[in-house]
C-alpha cells in the first residue's frame, strides 16, 4: 500500500504548479509581442510597447503602434539649418571659383 500525499503536499504542488505556469505565460506573452513587433516593421526594442493577451490582439497593436510612427510628421529643418546649408554652399562655390582646375566633387 502507497502513501497518498497529504492536503498540505497537495497545496504546495498546486502552488508551484501555479507559479511555474505564470511564468510559463509571461514568456510566451513576450514571445508574442516580439513576434508581433517584427512582424509589423518594428524595432525589436519597441516590443515592449506592444500589447494584447492574444496573438491577434498582440498583432493589431503592433500594426497600429507602427502606422502612427510612419505617420509622424518629418520635422522641416530650421531656418537656422536652411541658412548655415546656403552659406555653406556659397564657400564651396567661392573656393572653386578661386582654383579653376579643381574637378567638381
Amino acid at each position: 500500500m502507497t502513501d497518498a500525499p497529504s492536503a498540505d503536499d497537495l497545496a504546495r504542488e498546486n502552488e508551484e504548479l501555479r507559479q511555474r505556469n505564470g511564468e510559463l505565460t509571461d514568456g510566451l506573452r513576450e514571445v508574442v509581442r516580439r513576434q508581433a513587433a517584427a512582424e509589423a516593421g518594428l524595432d525589436p526594442a519597441m516590443a515592449r510597447w506592444v500589447k494584447g493577451d492574444t496573438i491577434e490582439e498582440a498583432a493589431a497593436d503592433a500594426q497600429t503602434l507602427a502606422r502612427q510612427l510612419d505617420t509622424t510628421p518629418t520635422p522641416s529643418p530650421s531656418p537656422e539649418a536652411d541658412a548655415i546649408q546656403q552659406h555653406l554652399r556659397e564657400r564651396r562655390d567661392a573656393a572653386a571659383s578661386m582654383n579653376p582646375n579643381q574637378e567638381d566633387h
